[in-house]
């Protein structure tokens, strides 16, 4: 397991990181147009992005006079805190938002940069700049869209149980269902996607079993 310290923030990389990154990408190397290199990219692109997403929590965790340290696992990643201090629903909500904050800060102004044709010579004069370009906008826009929504536990299901409240844990753990059993139905029907298909199926599953304080499927 990889480990160094960034920001004075302890962080992990496991091997699952690893590896789920290779699955996830290896069909860049695929088919006549395929290259080692798309790969290569991609795992950087994850690695980096992921990490830049969970230094947002912690560094918000900070701001709240907590400390915490990061692991990259092998869907995703966690900013855990340190310490038996709890976050007022208002923190909460902020240090959850903070990680996909962080992506979009910058996923939005390149997706507009190269929408509005800004990046088109810098991306003709150099190999790989186009696909380099794709990834980054989809890891830290397209993600961290969807890392908004209502399912648990994304960023945007801790925020959504925040705003229901410890009493109405029922009412946010339906919602998570619904949400993640229709972007599962979406990913794997309409979008073609089998691998987050079964992502938010796990997802709409372990939202269930904990609606019925059952036990959850380990990640």
């Amino acid at each position: 397991m990889l480990q160094f310290t960034l920001l004075r923030f302890p962080v992990a990389i496991q091997p699952s990181f690893w590896i789920t990154s290779v699955l996830m990408g290896y069909g860049l190397v695929q088919g006549p147009s395929g290259h080692v290199m798309y790969l290569v990219l991609w795992i950087i692109i994850l690695f980096l992005s992921i990490l830049w997403h969970e230094l947002g929590h912690a560094i918000a965790f900070r701001k709240f006079g907590i400390e915490s340290e990061i692991v990259l696992y092998a869907f995703g990643g966690l900013a855990i805190p340190q310490g038996a201090r709890r976050l007022t629903r208002g923190q909460d909500i902020t240090v959850s938002a903070a990680g996909p904050a962080f992506q979009l800060a910058i996923g939005v102004p390149l997706w507009w940069l190269g929408k509005e044709g800004h990046l088109a010579a810098f991306v003709a004069e150099r190999p790989f700049a186009a696909l380099a370009l794709n990834q980054i906008i989809f890891v830290n826009l397209v993600w961290a869209i969807v890392n908004l929504f209502p399912v648990f536990p994304l960023d945007g299901g801790r925020i959504s149980f925040a705003l229901f409240g410890p009493r109405r844990v029922q009412p946010a753990l339906i919602l998570s269902m619904i949400t993640a059993a229709g972007m599962a139905m979406a990913c794997l029907v309409y979008f073609r996607m089998p691998f987050a298909g079964i992502f938010f199926g796990l997802m709409a599953w372990n939202n269930w079993q904990r609606y019925n304080s059952r036990d959850e499927l380990p990640w």
